[in-house]
């Protein structure tokens, strides 16, 4: 069985604890650990085809080759119609309130989609994540379109949160059916500050970008945040 990369000391539950000052405040998740009250969403389909997309977001087992006592957040769905956008999401509260903060972050992910495959998501499809002072809603404009209250971006851009990479592991052959492996992004400078509620609390969030025609899954089994008071 594999064995999922170390991550750092872990916070439990919905209300932070850390010690705050002048200097960085790191928050580690391990997403077998902090389970309860996660959210998922869908945006940039048409609202009519909503039915089609079969979004799920939910606390699953990690797949084959990866200890099945270990789960992750599992979030998977079909794009129908040419982009779709899809998130888990959780609010936390307990840092110090209305105070500003610069975010930096780095996310665990598990796919079984491999870098060198021409074909399928893995290339076309992007992992995305913040730290938002509000909570992610999507509602319909007025051309039928689900949208985002939040800046996203599009495709790679990152808007007002960041885009750490596509949704391709490491394992360089490309079979016809792929190996599930572990991949730690890089760390990403969030490009806009937050600031949190009268709570010390913020939403943290997930998700993927995808132009590619059809269904992908991941799994998320950690997320790394440092917060920086500016």
């Amino acid at each position: 069985m594999k064995r999922l990369l170390p991550i750092a000391a872990l916070l439990i539950g919905a209300c932070l604890t850390p010690s705050e000052g002048v200097n960085d405040i790191s928050l580690s998740f391990d997403l077998n650990q902090v389970t309860d009250g996660w959210d998922h969403g869908a945006a940039d389909f048409p609202t009519a085809r909503q039915a089609e997309l079969n979004v799920i977001g939910e606390l699953r087992a990690l797949p084959d080759p990866f200890e099945p006592a270990v789960r992750g957040q599992y979030l998977a769905g079909t794009n129908v119609s040419g982009n779709l956008f899809m998130y888990t999401k959780r609010y936390f509260s307990g840092l110090r309130p209305n105070l500003t903060y610069r975010v930096t972050i780095q996310v665990q992910f598990i796919s079984n989609y491999h870098p060198t495959c021409t074909t399928g998501p893995g290339r076309t499809t992007f992992l995305k994540a913040g730290v938002s002072p509000v909570d992610l809603i999507s509602t319909e404009n007025a051309s039928g379109i689900q949208t985002m209250n939040i800046n996203k971006g599009s495709a790679t851009t990152e808007g007002d949160f960041v885009v750490l990479s596509d949704i391709t592991n490491d394992n360089l052959n490309c079979p016809a059916t792929g190996t599930f492996n572990a991949l730690l992004t890089g760390a990403r400078i969030q490009p806009t500050n937050i600031t949190t509620d009268e709570n010390g609390g913020f939403t943290l969030w997930l998700g993927t970008q995808t132009t590619y025609l059809g269904r992908h899954e991941i799994y998320f089994t950690a997320m790394l945040v440092t917060l920086r008071p500016v």
